[in-house]
């Protein structure tokens, strides 16, 4: 799902957009109507945003080391 995407299923700019997202400032009724672009319940976006917790965001040294050797 891209920027574009969303804020022409909203009737917004593709800056708004990107801006509500930014600031982190988007209202529940807002949250819902995303979510149902993307076929999703808001309980189901929690759930992804659950299991993603626990992924690593960064790489260690050493992995990064092991890749580079590769």
């Amino acid at each position: 799902m891209t920027y574009a995407r969303i804020a022409k299923g909203l009737g917004l700019s593709e800056s708004s957009v990107k801006r509500t997202f930014s600031k982190g400032t988007m209202s529940l009724e807002r949250l819902e109507q995303v979510c149902a672009q993307m076929d999703l319940e808001i309980a189901d976006l929690l759930e992804l945003t659950r299991a993603a917790e626990g992924r690593a965001a960064e790489l260690t040294e050493q992995v990064e080391q092991t890749l580079v050797v590769m």
